[in-house]
């Protein structure tokens, strides 16, 4: 076996470090961050923000987005509702007329937010998209309370909007309704809560009203055809519902009509 001696082994790693030397260097490029990590220090306003611009450019993308994002339970809609009506509410000006034509001009913008909220989420619990009559009359009593607590004013032309509202709630009532007519099995009819409702807007929901007075009226006739249907159907019962009900216009696609008011 050679044994190299010191001379040696310098010279060795002298030749070595030269050849080194003469390769050439790779660089780092300066680059921005990763997507992943531009979403990651993004916040939610800005990402809502950069979504709708890009659906905007490539519509396409709306069908896919929708495929994979999961609709907001009813309970975060309501909410969401209310919480609009607060940031309402506290837009007011402290002191004045709340009634006059400066109070509207302040708080017009969360005024004009608590309809497009509206408008937007009543269409998703009327049929043919949501057929659970249920759901949908549990909804649109929320959604009527909202509007009942929206302001009015002196000035006739700041109240037409919270008429509109009325006017598409009634539609949409009216269509949530006459899902009954080929049901089987009808539920208890929430007569007392849209009298209320009726009530409460002036009169202004009168049409649902006498609607659902009808099918009361017509109940015999109902409840005899749903006895048929259970002795073949035995293990069918009766659904319960005690909640309220409200919102749209004869055929229910009212609520496309706000956008020319809002």
């Amino acid at each position: 076996m050679e044994t190299l001696s010191y001379s040696q082994i310098k010279k060795r790693k002298a030749d070595f470090d030269e050849d080194i030397s003469k390769r050439a260097r790779q660089l780092p490029v300066g680059e921005q961050l990763p997507l992943s990590r531009l979403l990651q220090y993004s916040d939610k306003q800005q990402l809502f923000t950069i979504l709708l611009q890009c659906v905007e450019k490539h519509p396409d993308l709306a069908r896919d987005i929708r495929g994979i994002l999961p609709a907001p339970s009813m309970d975060t809609c309501v909410e969401t509702l209310r919480k609009l009506l607060i940031n309402l509410n506290d837009s007011f000006p402290y002191g004045g007329d709340k009634r006059g034509d400066y109070a509207f001009n302040r708080i017009r913008e969360k005024y004009m937010a608590v309809l497009h909220a509206l408008n937007d989420m009543v269409p998703c619990y009327l049929p043919p998209y949501s057929t659970c009559f249920e759901k949908n009359i549990t909804f649109l009593d929320a959604a009527t309370n909202v509007v009942h607590e929206l302001p009015e004013f002196h000035n006739p032309n700041h109240n037409v909007y919270k008429s509109q509202a009325y006017y598409e709630l009634t539609g949409a009532w009216l269509v949530v309704l006459r899902q009954l007519e080929d049901r089987p099995v009808v539920p208890l009819l929430p007569l007392e809560e849209l009298e209320e409702h009726n009530k409460t807007s002036q009169n202004r929901m009168e049409e649902a009203l006498n609607y659902l007075k009808q099918l009361q009226k017509n109940e015999p006739l109902v409840h005899e055809r749903s006895h048929t249907f259970q002795q073949t159907n035995p293990q069918n019962n009766f659904h319960r519902h005690t909640n309220s009900m409200n919102i749209g216009n004869d055929n229910g696609m009212g609520w496309h009509s706000m956008h020319q008011y809002i």
